[in-house]
């Protein structure tokens, strides 16, 4: 967009979940992770691109399933995973 890029999430066929789901930027090792928001309670959302990283070096889209917890990090249950397309 004229505002920089956007990731676009859309896992409506998931199950409602026990949590919420969190989407997150992978390097191509899968080493790096970058939080980038919870969708909402429609299952889609579009989050922008933090500034200074791209997809060239974050290629990969994951969607968590995250307790309600209150602990930021990732919690390893990934339920999709994607590649970007620059």
């Amino acid at each position: 967009t004229g505002s920089g890029d956007k990731v676009a999430v859309d896992v409506s066929g998931l199950a409602k979940p026990d949590g919420f789901y969190e989407v997150w930027l992978l390097d191509a090792e899968g080493t790096k992770l970058i939080a980038l928001g919870v969708l909402d309670g429609t299952d889609k959302g579009e989050f922008a691109m933090p500034p200074g990283v791209s997809m060239a070096d974050f290629p990969v889209v994951d969607v968590s399933l995250e307790p309600s917890d209150g602990d930021p990090g990732h919690s390893k249950k990934s339920l999709v995973r994607g590649t970007l397309q620059a």
